[in-house]
């Protein structure tokens, strides 16, 4: 039996590690009442990437947004647990879907829209499948018509990324019906596998990483509110990128031309402040030591 884990993150407050109040990573404009929504879905032996990208975006959550990453679903639960972010959706938000896990291909369905004759697929391979394009199969995939209904639904104010990092991820887009709307990176063509590491993930947590001037790096003016136009953007290096396999990534705009406007949605606040005092910071090294020695009983179990 495949066990199934989950974390989730509705942000409502900020811990502070110091004396002074000053949080960790500060919070967006309290003013800004539109909300990041971020949806992670890891299968199989990839579920480890979803809950690293949960981790960097989480510290800049602000009250309102929400986080989820959960592992070990089929096609069916995925298509529900989008279509529920859906319809919480509202004005001005911003949804963000990574999905890592095993991707592949099937004969096009209705509605027949491929010039390739076939449809892109994700999901849970069958629990005797380590390659569920050779054996095995999938568990009820969820095909790229039926992601595309919903993602193509969500409302048209609201800034909307999606990430495939799984093999054949260019076959999601690839269609009259498929995904047509927001931002969408696919770390493989639909031609081609995505390698067995991660391609995306180390863009991402680089992305949230402190740049030395006192915000993150996707920041590109500095000016610690990262946009969704600056995120993508610092996320499009990947665009064209041979990954190793003999497939290329790909980071394709349905955004820019359609609605400029969602560049300009808000993100994060991303202030990386020193700490605030001294005894701030024997406080970090008590917690860093304390946890050193925890790890350190655990290996010897």
């Amino acid at each position: 039996m495949r066990k199934l884990i989950s974390k989730t993150i509705i942000s409502s407050l900020a811990i502070t590690l110091s004396l002074g109040s000053q949080p960790a990573y500060s919070l967006k404009d309290p003013s800004d009442t539109s909300v990041v929504k971020f949806l992670g879905i890891g299968n199989d032996q990839f579920a480890n990437d979803v809950f690293e990208s949960f981790d960097a975006i989480s510290p800049f959550l602000s009250p309102g947004d929400s986080a989820l990453a959960t592992t070990n679903l089929t096609g069916w639960e995925i298509l529900d647990l989008l279509n529920n972010q859906k319809d919480m959706l509202k004005n001005g938000d911003i949804f963000i879907f990574h999905y890592a896990g095993h991707g592949s291909f099937q004969g096009d369905m209705a509605p027949i829209d491929e010039a390739d004759n076939d449809d892109g697929i994700i999901g849970l391979a069958q629990s005797n499948a380590t390659d569920p394009r050779t054996s095995g199969g999938f568990i009820d995939p969820a095909t790229d018509d039926e992601i595309a209904a919903i993602i193509n639904m969500i409302p048209d104010s609201v800034g909307v990324l999606t990430i495939f990092d799984s093999c054949f991820a260019g076959e999601m887009i690839d269609g009259s019906k498929d995904i047509n709307r927001g931002f969408v990176i696919g770390t493989s063509d639909k031609n081609n596998c995505a390698p067995g590491k991660s391609l995306f993930l180390p863009f991402w947590l680089d992305a949230f990483s402190p740049n030395g001037m006192g915000s993150v790096n996707a920041d590109a003016n500095n000016d610690t509110v990262l946009s969704l136009g600056e995120l993508f953007e610092f996320l499009n290096d990947i665009d064209g990128m041979d990954n190793g396999i003999g497939g290329v990534a790909f980071a394709t705009d349905f955004e820019s031309s359609v609605s400029p406007e969602h560049l300009e949605y808000k993100v994060a606040h991303t202030p990386i402040p020193e700490p605030t005092s001294t005894i701030s910071l024997l406080v970090l090294g008590t917690l860093g030591a304390s946890s050193t020695l925890l790890r350190k009983k655990k290996q010897h179990k």
